[in-house]
Order: structure tokens, then sequence, then C-alpha cells
């Protein structure tokens, strides 16, 4: 194997000589390629020889031994870094821990069988890493858990005998229950998320190494010290609270992140994984975004009942106009799914309630149709508890279309009129005029037929119309009253407060709070 390649960074001549002659370097594996006096010559000396291994003092002139660290972490956040200290530049190295220093080494109780024994201990872990760090390269791990068991062969059985802990980690995408598909700029690639995955303070000694996993998942192999199986569980749980963040940040998406924090080898995670694989579905059932153990995800396959969508029941509920009806329907075929973790279950229902949704929205006007895409979509359905959440509010709005549009029942001219008011009554600017000009009639015979066959004037039914949208908004409490007010065409909250009391004989904050949804 080819040496490692180290720098000694010392400003004590006498340090540095003896550090260079303390121990065979090369025959345990080492080779010294550059010392430096300071910490600028060891930043300029490293671009020319790029060492494996730093030893570097702390206390130097010019730059100190924390700076370089910091600096080297920037450009070569791989390179392995040891700090030289004495006893009262303790503190010093305790501050250098949070930039990845893998150890430190008092310099005045050095001697040649502790050092060698460092230096064997060094030589291992490089080599460790070094090996599964060319093998995930190459796609080695990866071709090897896609090999069925008993195909490994002989010469894997060495390299996977290391036991590591490990985390997966996986993008949430949406349901398709649709004939769309996600489209291929809203899914991120393996690379992207290996690349932000890993916070920069994570130890060297602790990351072993990130690779593709099957099924467009993605693996932080973690080698982390022996120590309890809490601190183990606490450390790797931490990693993984800290991935999803990033992840999220960074991407915009939504992150599900699974974890093995009991050691175990690569060859030990192939059958885990394996096993593993239906279960990552899991998710659309028990929530995505969450950290789950891979150890102990429900493996058993839930009670599959087949469910199946009464579609008579919830077209007389959609022709009856009874949003209550539907929103308990709901509640439990979802809930059904959700029990027996049928994940096949809830695409089945789903892609069934889908169906009859674009049927009945085909007989509303077009100005009223709403986006059935999956990218329109994608944040809406993650999970079960996210699609029927959209599905409630896609039948409200159908029920409220219904409502005032009465198709059928009016003239072309008068319905004319309400497409356009639904599809302008946020425009505070919306005038009969305006309107009339749309169906091109005069003002008067506009206002005269409206009238007629609706029974009320047209700027009541605009008035209606802002209202009955201003109370969805309202329930949905995301907004506050004058956001509400501007949402739906009025300028003055006060005015729209006034016209809402008419309307429904309680105040805007009442009705927030007594309709407001949980």
């Amino acid at each position: 194997m080819k040496k490692i390649s180290v720098m000694i960074v010392d400003d004590e001549k006498l340090v540095l000589e003896d550090l260079k002659t303390l121990v065979d370097w090369e025959a345990l594996g080492f080779e010294i390629v550059a010392t430096a006096f300071n910490g600028k010559q060891a930043l300029e000396k490293f671009k020319t020889f790029l060492p494996q291994v730093v030893f570097t003092d702390v206390r130097m002139p010019f730059m100190d031994g924390l700076e370089l660290i910091r600096r080297l972490r920037e450009t070569a956040p791989e390179v392995c870094i040891f700090l030289l200290t004495a006893y009262e530049d303790f503190t010093y190295a305790r501050t250098a821990i949070k930039y990845g220093v893998k150890d430190y080494v008092i310099k005045s109780t050095l001697d040649e069988v502790t050092f060698a024994q460092l230096l064997k201990k060094l030589f291992e872990d490089i080599s460790r890493q070094n090996k599964l760090r060319d093998m995930l390269k190459t796609k080695q791990l990866l071709e090897y858990l896609e090999l069925p068991d008993g195909e490994e062969g002989a010469d894997h059985s060495g390299m996977y005998r290391k036991a590591y802990t490990y985390i997966v980690i996986e993008q949430d995408l949406p349901v398709v229950f649709t004939d769309d598909t996600v489209p291929e700029e809203m899914i991120c690639s393996g690379k992207k998320i290996a690349s932000i995955a890993v916070p920069e303070y994570m130890d060297e000694s602790e990351m072993a190494a990130v690779s593709d996993l099957p099924g467009g998942r993605t693996l932080v192999i973690l080698d982390i010290p022996e120590v309890s199986q809490k601190k183990i569980t606490e450390t790797v749980q931490a990693y993984a609270r800290e991935i999803r963040q990033r992840l999220r940040t960074a991407l915009g998406y939504s992150f599900t992140v699974y974890v093995a924090d009991r050691k175990q080898t690569i060859a030990e995670l192939k059958r885990l994984y394996r096993g593993a694989k239906e279960c990552f579905r899991r998710k659309y059932l028990l929530g995505s975004g969450g950290i789950y153990s891979m150890i102990s995800l429900p493996y058993t396959k839930g009670e599959q009942k087949n469910p199946a969508v009464d579609t008579g029941l919830i077209q007389n509920l959609t022709d009856s106009k009874d949003m209550d009806g539907i929103a308990q329907y709901l509640d439990v075929i979802y809930k059904e799914v959700e029990g027996s973790l049928d994940y096949h279950g809830l695409k089945q229902i789903s892609r069934e309630l889908f169906m009859l949704l674009k049927k009945n929205y085909a007989h509303l006007p077009k100005q009223m149709g709403q986006d059935f895409s999956t990218a329109s979509n994608f944040s809406d359905w993650l999970d079960s508890r996210h699609i029927r959440a959209w599905f409630q509010r896609q039948f409200d709005t159908l029920i409220s279309g219904k409502k005032k549009m009465q198709l059928g029942e009016y003239s072309r001219p008068v319905v004319l009129a309400m497409e356009y008011i639904f599809k302008h009554y946020q425009e505070n600017t919306l005038s009969i005029n305006e309107i009339a000009d749309s169906v091109h009639l005069s003002i008067g015979h506009l206002c005269g037929i409206f009238k007629k066959e609706t029974q009320k004037t047209v700027k009541g039914y605009i008035t209606e119309v802002r209202i009955e949208e201003a109370k969805k908004l309202l329930e949905e409490g995301e907004l506050k009253i004058y956001e509400v007010s501007l949402a739906v065409g009025y300028q003055s909250s006060q005015y729209f407060s006034q016209i809402f009391y008419k309307m429904t004989g309680t105040y805007p904050t009442n009705w927030q709070r007594d309709n407001r949804r949980l």
C-alpha cells in the first residue's frame, strides 16, 4: 500500500527533529513529506504536498494552530489532524475539537511506544476508510447490496467485517395516484443530497463514507467509537436530525431519515436493508418527514382489506352539499388504511376519490377548474394525513362552486357573469360595468336578467361570493383579518368586518374563533 503522507508543524526545531526520529515512520506505513515552523508556512506547503495527516502545534507565530486547522477544514475537510499540545494548552485542545481534530498529543508525555501505537491505530483507520471510499467510488457497495444472498463471493468477506452504524436518507416524494408523474426537476439527485447531508462539524473519525443505495436513497456510514449503546443512539439521532434539517433548508423539500443505531457489519446491513425495503413505504401511513428506526420498523404486513370507496355515497353527499358528511367519510376510510399500514390501499382509495373529483369538476366552468398535476400538489400528497386534508379541501371547493354557480338553472349571460365574478372577486376594482362588458350586455340589461333569474342583485352576488371565500380563509386560520380582507377584494378591513357582520350576524374574529380548523 502507498505510504500515508504526513506534515509536522511546530515552531520549535528540536520538537520537529524529535518527532521525525522518534519512530520508524516508513515501517509504520507513513512518509513525512513536509515540515513547517508556523501556520502560514504550513498552509502554503499543504497546497503543494497535500498530506493526508497533519500534526500541528497550538502556539506559533504568524498563524497559530487553531487558525491553521480552521483554514485547512475549509479547503480539505478530509485531512486527518492531530494537535501537539502542552498541559497548559489543554483549553486550546478542547476548542480544536469543534474543528474536527482527530486527537491531541501532549508533547511532554510522548515516547516511542505510545506514539508507535497511535500511528498503528491511525494507519488502520485510514486504510479502512480509504478502502471503503474506494469501494463506494466504484459502486461496489451498491452492487453488493443488490446481489442475491449467497452470490457475494469470497472477495467481499473481508471488506465487510467492520461494524458501523447507519443513516438512510430518502426524499419524500408524493403518492402518485394519477396518470401524472413527478417532474424530474423536483427529484433531488443522490450526489446533491450527499454533498449537503453531512455536517461540517462531524468528526472525520465518525463519518466513514456516504453512498447511493438501491431505490434512490442515500446511505451515511458512521464509525462511532465504542461507547455505551445509549451514547451511540444519541449521537446517531443527533446526526439524523441535523441531516434532515440541513437538507430541508438547502433544497426546500421534505426528507425522511432512517437510522440503524446498533453496530452491525455491512453484510448485516444488507440483510436489514433488504428486509426493510417494503417497510420504507410505511412513512406514507405513519407520516413523512420523520426519523424512524430501521431496526424497529413494523415488518409484519398489516391486515390488507382491499378498501374501496363508496363512490355512490360520496356523490350523494356532494350533490346534497354535505361537507360535514364528506369529512366524516374521508376520516373513516383513511384511518382504516393508516391503521392497517396498507400502502396499496392508500393508493387505491385515493385514486378512486381523485377520479370522482375530476368527474365532478368537469361539470363546472373552466375558470373554476383545479390544477390536479403532481407538480402543483407535490407537498399535499406526501402521506395519508396530507392527502386526506387535500381531498377535504377539494370537495369543499367543489361544493362551494356548485352552490355559487347552480349551473343549468340560469341563462348563458348570467352564468358567464357568475364565472367572471368568481374569477375576479379578489380585485377591489371589480365593477358592474366591467362585468357587463365581459358578457356584452348593457348594465341595465345585465342587472335586470340577473335579478330576475337569481333574485339577487349583481352587487349582492359579488358580496356573497367574497364573504363565502372569506369564511374558508378564516376557517383555515393562516391569515390575519386584514389579510383575509385584501384577499377577497376589500381594501378596508373595517368595512369588510361590517359587511361580514351584516351577512353572517357575527364579526370575522368571532367566526374564526368558532370555526377555525384544528
